[in-house]
């Protein structure tokens, strides 16, 4: 062997060991890594956890005395009040309780009012042929026997209006009640309302007609509106009456004086027999009691009656009298007969302050 063979072969022999040596390090290198990532950060652990959710109350579910309360205390908008399942289910109980069935929210029609009406919530529902149930309601606070305050619906009389409804319109009358907006659309397109004067406190209503009076030339001409299948008005007749030619029967009971007062009879039908004008002056000793400072009222209710009074001391009221009532006594209208005349009553003193 030369002497350059003998140099090459320790040299071959230390680069064949260093390679074995690195490769061995790489490899045990790598085995570990793997290990360590698929122990501490498992892939699958990650993908199958659920996130954390948070569950909130229904803001909606709150009793009526706590929903009422956060409204009078302007924490709840009071138009707000038609979300509340509390605030429905009252008010579907007062209808159901008011026509005798069970009524639901969805039968209803309903509308908020403004701030600064008397109420707040209107509802009305068509269950009749002949009228719509109209109600209204606002939120009120009262003190209960033990002085703690308590938070509830206010409602307000049930009117039965005769006529249809919507939202805006006018309601006049009481046992029977009206559409104002509609009675008036119906006059002023069939009379000159510039010489007619409606009386509305007159209003009468039988078998689906309104009879309406009105004031024209010293005379009454009373309207029949007919009300028809759908609660609409269309005028029917109209009748010119003359007061001086009904009995006192027919005026004080049949047509209930057209919603006239005494005091209507001394400045429109100065020739009505019923007419105080001229007892009144005699009395107080003036010519005419209408030109007087003297205030009058007057009316001709279930007891007619009269009253003058001034700021100072006077204070007279007059009634009517039948010749066989004591004195001091008036009649009631139900004292009235069909075989009353009006030489049979009169109007006298009936106190005097």
């Amino acid at each position: 062997m030369t002497a350059n063979a003998q140099r090459i072969i320790p040299i071959l022999l230390a680069v064949v060991f260093l390679c074995v040596t690195s490769c061995g390090h790489i490899e045990i290198e790598v085995e570990e890594t793997e290990t360590e990532t698929v122990q501490v950060v498992p892939e699958t652990e990650e993908m199958t956890e659920e996130p954390e959710t948070t569950v909130f109350d229904d803001p909606y579910d709150i009793t009526a005395e706590e929903l009422y309360r956060a409204i009078h205390n302007d924490e709840i908008p009071y138009e707000h009040a038609v979300k509340y399942p509390a605030f429905r289910a009252e008010v579907e109980q007062k209808f159901s309780e008011v026509l005798g069935h069970p009524i639901a929210w969805e039968d209803l029609s309903v509308a908020i009012e403004d701030h600064d009406e008397m109420f707040h919530y209107s509802f009305w529902i068509r269950d009749s042929e002949e009228y719509i149930t109209f109600l209204q309601c606002v939120v009120l606070s009262w003190l209960d026997s033990d002085d703690s305050i308590l938070y509830s619906l206010y409602w307000s009389e049930v009117y039965p209006v005769y006529g249809s409804y919507k939202h805006g319109d006018g309601i006049i009358g009481t046992v029977h009640c009206f559409n104002k907006t509609m009675l008036e659309t119906q006059l002023t397109q069939n009379f000159d309302m510039s010489v007619h004067t409606a009386i509305y406190e007159g209003i009468r209503y039988a078998d689906h007609h309104i009879f309406v009076p009105m004031l024209w030339d010293s005379m009454i001409v009373y309207a029949d509106i007919l009300v028809d299948a759908d609660l609409q008005y269309q005028l029917f007749t109209a009748e010119t009456i003359d007061l001086t030619a009904l009995s006192p029967y027919d005026f004080l009971v049949t047509y209930q004086t057209f919603g006239l007062k005494p005091q209507d009879l001394m400045e429109y039908f100065p020739n009505h027999p019923l007419n105080p004008r001229y007892a009144v002056s005699g009395y107080m000793g003036i010519d005419d009691i209408l030109q007087s400072d003297y205030q009058i009222y007057s009316w001709f209710g279930s007891e007619p009656y009269l009253r003058v009074k001034d700021d100072d001391q006077t204070d007279v009221l007059f009634g009517l009298t039948l010749p066989q009532m004591p004195a001091g006594e008036v009649l009631e209208i139900a004292d009235i007969t069909e075989d009353t005349t009006y030489q049979d009553l009169a109007w006298v003193v009936w106190s005097e302050l």
